[in-house]
């Protein structure tokens, strides 16, 4: 009944309980239970609030790698999603974005697409603006490989969300990477004019 009681309003406090209260080596299975169900636990918001003290209050370093790769198998799905989003972020802050370069990866290749949904947009923008903040050291590469695709910002350019977007990009770069994108929109312009 652990799933029943996780996605619960009333049930889950009983995971918390267990979760909080017994010494960290005691819960293996809960925490095994967690890590393995993830995918059905963290859309949902009791579930995300339990996952999100799992995160806090756990230093084991194998389950740490098992939420990380869980993770990285549901981020199609989770990516999606406000309360799986928001855990993400958390664990990010918590274990390092180093651990998460894949999201960064995945966020590079299909940026148009996240810039579409409101939830993945805005995970986006936060994520953006903790590696800036952060000055997490791949940031300029991130935005270099964004601005030497030309498909890429003139698919940004087409949509609301995807100018919100590349202004926020913009906002995040240095002056050079600013001058060589503002040269490419006004060539980008002027096309579309023609």
């Amino acid at each position: 009944n652990m799933l029943l009681l996780i996605n619960n309003e009333n049930g889950y406090h009983i995971i918390m309980k267990l979760l909080l209260e017994i010494p960290e080596n005691q819960r293996n299975n809960l925490n095994l239970f967690l890590l393995t169900n993830l995918d059905k636990i963290i859309t949902c918001r009791y579930g995300a609030y339990c996952t999100s003290k799992f995160i806090i209050n756990n230093s084991n370093m194998n389950l740490r790698f098992l939420l990380i790769n869980n993770i990285k198998n549901n981020l199609k799905l989770f990516i999606f999603n406000k309360t799986s989003c928001e855990v993400i972020i958390q664990a990010i802050k918590k274990f390092g974005i180093n651990n998460f370069e894949f999201i960064i990866q995945e966020i590079q290749n299909n940026l148009p697409f996240l810039s579409l949904h409101p939830i993945s947009y805005s995970f986006v923008i936060k994520l953006l603006t903790y590696l800036k903040m952060n000055e997490y050291y791949k940031f300029s590469n991130f935005i270099w490989n964004v601005y030497r695709n030309d498909n890429l910002i003139k698919t940004l350019c087409f949509y609301q969300n995807g100018n919100k977007l590349l202004k926020k990009i913009i906002e995040y770069s240095n002056n050079t990477q600013k001058n060589y994108i503002k040269a490419k929109l006004n060539i980008i312009k002027k096309k579309a004019v023609k």
